[in-house]
């Protein structure tokens, strides 16, 4: 990959000639030559999802408190979603698809569906309460 150039040469070590790639992936995180974190972050929601997922019988579970289902969800889907997110150069529409994911993810760990209407504030109090207490902790 090589960034700034309007007219790259291309580079050659001994007899090859070594082609270029519009984005990879190093350490985890999606390279790209504008710096943007888009695909970085579509990747990470993808992985995080399938995290998410993966916990569907906890989420569904009556046996565990909701405290202790948040702090799974903080410590297995969370920290999968932001793995390398201190780089990222964040737009509007990149914090409304991590805050959507975020939300939606919530919901159905608190079992709140479509029916029952309520706003993202209402949803968040009650589990920055829960929040509060794991802290004590």
């Amino acid at each position: 990959m090589i960034l700034n150039v309007l007219n790259p040469q291309p580079v050659q070590i001994d007899e090859t000639i070594l082609t270029f790639t519009e984005k990879f992936t190093y350490l985890g995180s999606c390279v790209t030559p504008d710096g943007g974190a888009k695909d970085d972050i579509i990747n990470r929601l993808g992985k995080a999802t399938t995290a998410f997922r993966m916990l569907n019988p906890v989420w569904k579970s009556q046996q565990y408190k909701l405290s202790t289902k948040i702090r799974l969800y903080r410590s297995c889907v969370l920290s999968t979603l932001l793995y390398g997110s201190e780089c990222w150069r964040m737009t509007e529409q990149d914090l409304s698809k991590l805050s959507s994911f975020h939300t939606k993810n919530l919901r159905k760990i608190a079992r709140i569906f479509w029916p029952k209407r309520i706003s993202n504030e209402e949803l968040l109090v009650p589990l920055e309460h829960c929040q509060q207490v794991l802290r004590g902790f």
